[in-house]
């Protein structure tokens, strides 16, 4: 039988080793940010924690106090939808003036020049000059901004950076051992011993209030910043060719085993010849086996073709998107509706997850209940309209 000493003694190597391995993550973390500095580490973190505060802050000043669930759950999205939106233009603005960067410029090493028309120049000492000489471009050169070695100050944010980055995860991965500890039965080598201890009992406190809110903020900021990255337009034309993909080849192989490979008249007639023939090759291979294997070689011939011609409308639509992701504005107006079109999914997938969890709830299967604090805006009012 192991001793209350025993136990206790486990739970103090579990909690020190625990946070030795946070507190060297962390350091970790903060040394390769220290290395790269500010301008080029990722920002992710800053815009989730950003937009976590912002959203918290805001929901304490407007408290959702209506009678109606659904409205509360609108409006609580809502804030959360504009507190993201907010924080990815702040961020890219800041990106804008901050971030390393590669722009062609005018080189100006030939000397005294002018623009003609069309772009082109020329030195006007040149007198002769009609219009049918070999005249070229202006040319131009790549301009470096933002490449220079960090300052020491630069390299400290960057550190800090990389440390809220990796510490944003840690807190959710902490926090869902917490909750799983403190409100559910799990108690595998007497762990809830561990919540005696005040750090711990304050990290389960703070887990309750906030976890979920910040999980479900972080998600539409990762899908703000994948739309941003992805544009609208190359994400509207993978959406197309994937499904185009999928659909052919399901058809392809379903026809050959359809009503349709037996038609002798109308539009299907040449196709049912055509698996027909494939059964005849395989007949010698023995009876209705063989038909199967004819009617699957007919499929795999269909689903070549459907390959070859979605790769060439996927080499087509890609020369289409190109014209728009080369050009500035466009690509910069392309990629933020792509972020608003991300963060409205990211907001159906934390919707998706509190249904899951309100379906769970009516099955008797799990009582989430206990796991969802009042304070958790979002979170609470989305696990409410999900009941």
């Amino acid at each position: 039988m192991i001793s209350l000493h025993s136990v206790l003694s486990l739970v103090d190597v579990i909690s020190t080793a625990s946070l030795t391995v946070v507190a060297v993550i962390l350091l970790i973390a903060f040394s390769i940010g220290f290395v790269k500095g500010f301008r080029k580490v990722s920002w992710t973190g800053l815009r989730w924690a950003t937009a976590a505060l912002l959203f918290i802050g805001l929901c304490k000043k407007v408290p959702l106090t209506g009678s109606s669930v659904t409205r509360n759950m609108v409006v609580a999205l809502l804030v959360g939808v504009v507190c993201v939106a907010l924080t990815m233009v702040l961020y890219a603005l800041l990106a804008c003036a901050l971030r390393p960067r590669i722009r062609w410029v005018k080189d100006d090493v030939n000397g005294d020049t002018s623009l003609a028309e069309y772009g082109l120049e020329f030195e006007p000492e040149y007198l002769d000059y009609d219009g049918e000489d070999d005249i070229a471009p202006y040319g131009k050169k790549i301009k470096k901004t933002g490449y220079n070695p960090p300052s020491l100050f630069g390299r400290l944010l960057g550190g800090g950076a990389c440390m809220l980055n990796v510490g944003l995860w840690l807190f959710l991965i902490g926090a869902a051992f917490m909750l799983l500890v403190g409100y559910t039965s799990f108690n595998m080598w007497d762990i809830k011993y561990i919540l005696d201890k005040p750090f711990f009992e304050k990290y389960l406190h703070w887990a309750k209030l906030y976890a979920f809110d910040v999980l479900a903020i972080g998600i539409m900021v990762l899908f703000a910043q994948k739309g941003y990255e992805s544009g609208l337009i190359e994400s509207l034309r993978a959406l197309f060719i994937w499904a185009l993909a999928i659909v052919g080849i399901v058809l392809a192989f379903y026809l050959p085993f359809s009503k349709f490979a037996q038609a002798e008249t109308g539009a299907f007639a040449t196709y049912a010849a055509f698996v027909n023939r494939c059964v005849v090759a395989f007949k010698g291979i023995g009876g209705a086996f063989g038909g199967i294997l004819g009617k699957a070689f007919a499929g795999a011939i269909g689903a070549s073709v459907v390959g070859m011609l979605v790769f060439i409308i996927n080499v087509l639509f890609t020369k289409i998107c190109n014209v728009v992701t080369e050009q500035g504005c466009t690509r910069t107006l392309d990629g933020v509706c792509g972020a608003a079109v991300y963060i409205l999914i990211g907001a159906a997938l934390c919707l998706a997850f509190w249904l899951v969890f309100g379906g769970f709830l009516y099955l008797s299967v799990i009582d989430v209940t206990e796991l969802v604090a009042e304070t958790e805006y979002l979170s609470f009012n989305m696990f409410e309209f999900a009941k």
